[in-house]
């Protein structure tokens, strides 16, 4: 056998009934099977490896490193002699943890042993394999088998949510709703969201309402209307389910169903009209991003005003393409205002068309600060498109005749970037310096004050450079370009005052202790690098461990929308910085890495102490011991890996 190998590591999926699982709280071995039990009460069957490579593999699989024991297994699946069939099952639970699934059946299919080795593991792999491909009836057909074959009974649950899923999406909705209801019996932690989903597959309203009246969990409970909603449509009330749809907010879904149901000219006229005023109403926003959608696949070609209706909102939302094409067949027809002519120039000039983006800026009307913005974006678009003299000439324009907007310090900032990579850095720096004394108040001004500084610095004026720094980091206290001014007059002031320079420094070191030039200060002092005090602990909030858990296994089981949902659920919760610290360092211990940057973020944009627990969410080394293992095994900084994933 040969293994596609994928390129990347990727972290280990638990999966429905094959895996072994990360958090194992018991373990024991019983006829011939590894069976673990999961503080989250998830059951999972493998077989006792036979061979060193597929004890190698199984310890990687332990490890979260699937694709580790991928590679394990690899030279024993290349012989026929020596592929036995606990290392097949092991190697296809591994392809499933970095979502091999074409690698998952490659390996299994026509297995004689599917039925009687691990209580029907390798039938659920096939089953998630199929599901996850597209192929329904073969999921379905692969589940029944898997279902029948378990002894365990948590294993069982998973496996008929698997086939609860297969056949939902063959609208075979009475065995979906028996076995969606199968499942939540067994699997009580999850009870709210399989009995929704069986909601959503129930025709009769009576027996949905008694499935909704036994949910518990708040979130759950705030999508009752909206699977009403889909279940109505399922069960061939389109009109019924339009209302329903309505209410829960899903305006798309309501609409499309109300053209679908629209008799005649008349009446799709108004719809028409309706819709296109909640596109105005919701400008911008995702659900009006759908709305444009259902427009241009049901009512095309759009006329002219709603062309224009539709561009306003795309150009917010994306698919920008879009708002482009909207606006050029709006604008041709329609006045269109000013602004809607800086829109347009900006979705063009996003789009990288400089030479369409230039004309549509140059159409701007109206206050004096929107048309020096557009003349500004317009010297941008023409820079950009190569016309490098028209460029200069209406920038120096801006600049000189709309002097008291910040547009103006803009173009005058662009020109003196121009005139620095045109004619180097003396006459840039005295370009800058126009900026400076032109625009002291401006939002570039910092940064202007910062680059002719440095010119003199770099031109051995190093007294010169050494005032202007010091005069950026007393006039601009809250600059971005602070910290690096500190450093840099130290730099100029050191070889005839070092007490000055070392002064510089330690404002640096005290006052931006985080930045890259409080690093470089810190070795100029031959101090250590700061680093934050303590050590980070991990707040421990129950109830939202017990989301994360719940958000954890319905991952596992392809039920990513919910899965989704928990975890929304939790955000919205948080406002202060404690409650988004303590937030993120649990979604952290859960696994949800990506998520736990984004709410450290936002809690330090909120004031939240730069201690060691926040430094360990904002820059954290998920799995580990994989990327230092890794990374050491080719030569690698595991610093510098870790630093290249959180970026990506």
């Amino acid at each position: 056998m040969t293994i596609a190998l994928p390129i990347v590591l990727l972290p280990l999926l638990v999966l429905s009934g094959c895996d072994k699982p990360p958090g194992a709280t018991r373990e024991q071995v019983a006829n011939g099977e590894v069976i673990t039990s999961t503080a989250a009460g998830k059951a999972s069957t493998l077989p006792t490896p036979q061979t060193p490579e597929a004890r190698r593999a199984l310890a990687a699989l332990e490890a979260d490193r699937p694709w580790r024991a991928t590679l394990a297994l690899a030279p024993v699946l290349r012989n026929p002699a020596r592929t036995t069939p606990d290392a097949v099952l092991i190697a296809a639970t591994a392809a499933a943890g970095w979502e091999g699934w074409k690698e998952v059946a490659r390996l299994l299919n026509g297995a004689p042993w599917l039925d009687s080795l691990a209580q029907g593991c390798g039938r659920a792999l096939l089953a998630r394999a199929a599901l996850e491909q597209g192929d329904a009836a073969t999921a379905a057909a692969h589940a029944k088998l898997a279902v029948a074959d378990t002894r365990n009974a948590t294993l069982k649950s998973e496996r008929q949510v698997i086939l609860a899923r297969a056949l939902d999406r063959l609208d075979d909705r009475d065995g979906a709703r028996d076995a969606y209801l199968a499942a939540a019996r067994g699997l009580p932690h999850l009870a709210d969201w399989l009995n929704l989903r069986a909601a959503g597959v129930t025709s009769d309203g009576g027996d949905r309402r008694k499935l909704f009246d036994g949910l518990t969990l708040a979130v759950a409970k705030s999508r009752r209307t909206l699977t009403d909603a889909l279940a109505r449509e399922r069960g061939g009330d389109p009109a019924g389910a339009a209302e329903a749809f309505a209410i829960a907010g899903s305006m798309t879904n309501a609409m499309r169903l109300r053209l679908r149901l629209a008799g005649d000219d008349a009446a799709r006229t108004a719809l028409r009209a309706s819709l296109f005023a909640e596109i105005a109403k919701r400008s911008g926003t995702t659900e009006a991003r759908s709305l444009v959608a259902l427009a241009d696949s049901q009512l095309a070609p759009l006329a002219p005003a709603e062309e224009l209706v539709a561009a306003r909102s795309v150009a917010e939302t994306g698919p920008i393409a879009r708002a482009a094409d909207g606006y050029s067949r709006a604008l041709a027809v329609v006045p269109g205002s000013g602004a809607d002519w800086m829109r347009y120039g900006e979705v063009l000039f996003r789009l990288g068309r400089y030479d369409r983006a230039a004309p549509a800026f140059a159409r701007v009307t109206g206050n004096e600060a929107l048309v020096a913005r557009a003349g500004y974006q317009r010297g941008r678009s023409l820079l950009r498109a190569g016309l490098g003299a028209q460029s200069s000439q209406l920038l120096n324009d801006v600049a000189t005749k709309y002097a008291a907007q910040p547009a103006a310090a803009d173009a005058l900032y662009l020109l003196a970037d121009i005139s620095a990579d045109d004619k180097g850095d003396v006459l840039a720096r005295t370009a800058f310096l126009d900026v400076v004394r032109r625009f002291p108040s401006s939002s570039v001004a910092p940064r202007a004050l910062y680059r002719a500084a440095l010119a003199a610095q770099f031109a051995g004026e190093s007294r010169k450079a050494a005032i202007e720094l010091d005069s950026l980091a007393t006039k601009y206290p809250k600059s971005e370009e602070r910290a690096g001014a500190l450093y840099w007059a130290g730099r100029a002031l050191a070889p005839r005052d070092s007490a000055a320079a070392r002064d510089r420094w330690r404002r640096v070191v005290t006052d931006a202790p985080m930045s890259y030039y409080a690093m470089l200060a810190a070795r100029r002092l031959s101090e250590p690098v700061w680093s934050p005090a303590g050590t980070p602990v991990t707040p421990r909030l129950p109830e939202d461990d017990a989301a994360l858990k719940r958000a954890r296994a319905l991952d596992a089981l392809g039920m990513d929308f919910e899965a989704r949902l928990e975890r929304d659920a939790l955000d919205d919760d948080a406002k202060d910085a404690a409650a988004l610290v303590a937030l993120a360092g649990v979604f952290s211990a859960n696994g949800y890495t990506s998520r736990a940057v984004a709410l450290a973020k936002r809690a330090l944009t909120k004031g939240a102490e730069r201690d060691a627990m926040l430094l360990a969410l904002l820059y954290p080394e998920p799995f580990g011991e994989a990327l230092d293992a890794e990374s050491r095994a080719r030569n690698l900084d595991p610093a510098l890996v870790a630093s290249l994933v959180r970026q990506e």
